[in-house]
């Protein structure tokens, strides 16, 4: 199970104080207004409560009329280690003190049970008399995972939303209660569901710490984002776990050459890579159909063999390794879509590193038998700029220059988020470092920062960089452009559009073309069964539109056009295949549904 963690932020927790331990009389009852969890520390897991194994910094908010000359915190049971009991309080406002310069730390055991109160004691003096205030903290277990019965659901249709929490064997989590907000897309609340710990809505056992009910989802497909609402009403405290998990009810059609699969580096639904792959690919003209993992989930054998069949060409599109530095999955997955003759472009950073540190045999098998690829270092330098050089993957000559421009690291080194690899033969250099001395320019291809494969049946390009590292995006286009074009080499002649489906024949037909091939123009005969909106146009091996010839609402009947092998600035096109390409939005009349149909031929220009 995915193991969720999250940052706590400025999360309040408001605790009920105990009675009061007086040490003096003179001294005047005062109240602790609040307590917050400021921090957890490198390898916990917060969710917005003091849970076991966690190591906490508290932020205490009091009460008081005057500054304590000292002030500091004691539990004197064996369930805690007080790690940092130093407190100073700083004013607020004229009564209220509040001590975030310098926060206790606290351990909480592993052997801690959950839900239970432990009491603390906050001691603190004015002219060298002692006075306490008594606190408790309410411990829960860590939220372990959210699940779906799985990612991609219909609408209309009964799925089950289950959260898993890790609490103290033997004790209760501690929640009173969770409830599942979930939202659209776009962050518009839908519906919200109570999920209960009794036994009796799809959980498990009552009091075992795994939560569920059922919902129905609604008639219209969807993307949706599931938020948590954790509550302790024992502490009269509740805290929401934004963008937990996400799903679809959203079908998916592979219609275009290119996919991209969004891969999410941050647990969350936003993908800013996916967005510059897509301003890429627009800029280029190239049709493309996505695939978000974090709504969909991975895809499965048959999908990718059906992607295979296409012939498509996969962008990967994440930064920081995405899920794919870890997933074993993931991994599988890649290897599956290039056995099958598939080509993949990828550009991502800190994959090797993560592989090299933590991967196992077949992660490094993975890494230099498939990507063909052999991490060196991460990418340190003096400077805080290095330039790179960007070979054609067509040809092999140098064709850019870009500056890799570096961040500043603890150590006042630069950093950047490249990774230095050697090519595994076959693979060859096609981003290397660009150095001068004196006036000498040297390439260094021993080691680079982006290789080139083609092994087998298939064809990578592997970036150890974010692609948005290359500027200007003229530079950045030029490449990427030449990139897919390399991956589209002998596989593309091959790639055919989605066939029209049996059910759907009723609704279109494509005859051929004739004649086919042709030398001045060809005419493109169809037949519309129903009415729509339809685009008839021509377009190249790379899926880019050379030429619209229709675009227009049509009603039944049967038509035809021509083209004269020129583009749509009248240009003259060269000589090779070319897709007819039909797509019409409709409505079945069976059903009454939209249905987007695409069907394509393959035709070939000849030369005069």
């Amino acid at each position: 199970m995915k193991k969720l963690v999250l940052i706590c932020g400025t999360i309040v927790l408001i605790f009920i104080c105990s009675s009061l331990f007086l040490a003096s009389s003179h001294i005047d009852s005062k109240e602790i207004i609040s307590i917050r969890i400021k921090d957890t520390f490198s390898g916990d897991t917060p969710d917005g409560f003091p849970s076991p194994g966690e190591r906490i910094a508290l932020s205490i908010t009091v009460a008081m009329d005057f500054i304590p000359e000292e002030s500091y915190i004691v539990c004197d049971t064996g369930l805690v280690k007080i790690e940092n009991n130093n407190t100073k309080f700083y004013a607020k406002r004229a009564d209220t003190l509040i001590n975030t310069p310098l926060e206790p730390v606290i351990f909480i055991k592993e052997n801690c049970p959950t839900d239970i109160l432990i009491p603390f004691i906050l001691v603190y003096s004015k002219d060298t008399i002692l006075d306490t205030i008594s606190f408790n903290i309410h411990t829960v277990g860590i939220v372990d995972s959210c699940y779906l019965d799985k990612k991609v659901n219909k609408t209309s249709n009964k799925l089950h939303v289950k959260v898993a929490s890790k609490a103290t064997e033997g004790y209760p989590s501690g929640y009173t209660g969770i409830l599942a907000e979930i939202r659209d897309s776009v962050g518009e609340i839908i519906d919200t569901v109570k999920l209960f710990d009794d036994g009796k809505h799809f959980d498990k056992d009552e009091g075992d710490g795994q939560f569920a009910n059922s919902w129905w989802t609604p008639s219209s497909p969807k993307d949706y984002v599931i938020d948590l609402i954790l509550m302790d009403s024992t502490m009269n405290h509740s805290f929401t776990m934004r963008q937990t998990i996400g799903f679809t009810t959203k079908d998916f059609s592979l219609t275009q050459p290119y996919l991209i699969v969004g891969d999410p580096y941050s647990d969350s639904p936003e993908n800013e890579v996916v967005e510059s792959i897509k301003e890429l690919m627009d800029s280029l003209n190239l049709g493309y159909d996505n695939w978000n993992i974090w709504f969909r989930g991975y895809p499965d054998s048959n999908e990718i063999l059906h992607w295979g069949r296409k012939k498509v060409i996969l962008i990967w599109a994440t930064r920081l390794g995405g899920t794919l530095k870890h997933s074993t999955k993931g991994k599988e997955i890649i290897q599956h879509f290039l056995k099958r003759s598939g080509n993949l472009f990828l550009s991502t950073s800190y994959l090797g590193k993560y592989i090299e540190d933590y991967g196992s045999e077949l992660d490094l098998l993975f890494y230099e038998d498939i990507l063909c690829s052999r991490f060196v270092s991460r990418f340190t330098s003096d400077d805080s700029v290095k330039t790179l050089t960007l070979s054609n993957p067509c040809t092999d000559q140098v064709s850019d220059t870009f500056n890799l421009i570096l961040s500043l690291h603890d150590t006042n080194r630069f950093i950047s988020f490249a990774e230095i690899i050697k090519p595994v033969s076959p693979a060859l250099p096609i981003v290397t470092l660009l150095e001068r001395e004196d006036s000498t320019v040297i390439i260094d291809t021993s080691s680079c920062f982006g290789l080139k494969v083609e092994k087998d049946k298939y064809k990578i390009i592997y970036l150890c960089f974010n692609i948005n590292e290359i500027s200007p995006f003229s530079v950045r286009k030029n490449f990427f452009g030449e990139s897919l074009k390399w991956l589209s080499e002998e596989t593309a002649d091959t790639f055919s559009y989605q066939h029209v489906l049996e059910k759907d024949i009723e609704l279109v037909r494509l005859s051929d073309p004739y004649p086919n091939p042709f030398l001045n123009e060809s005419t493109i005969p169809f037949t519309l069964l129903s009415a729509g909106e339809v685009n008839l146009m021509i377009c190249d091996l790379l899926g880019r539109t050379v030429r619209y010839l229709i675009r227009s609402s049509l009603s039944e009947g049967n038509y035809y056009a021509v083209w004269d092998g020129k583009d749509e600035k009248g240009d003259g096109t060269a000589v090779g295949y070319y897709f007819i390409r039909l797509e019409i939005k409709t409505v079945d009349k069976s059903s009454g549904k939209e249905k987007d149909i695409v069907v394509s031929k393959k035709l070939l220009k000849l030369r005069k």
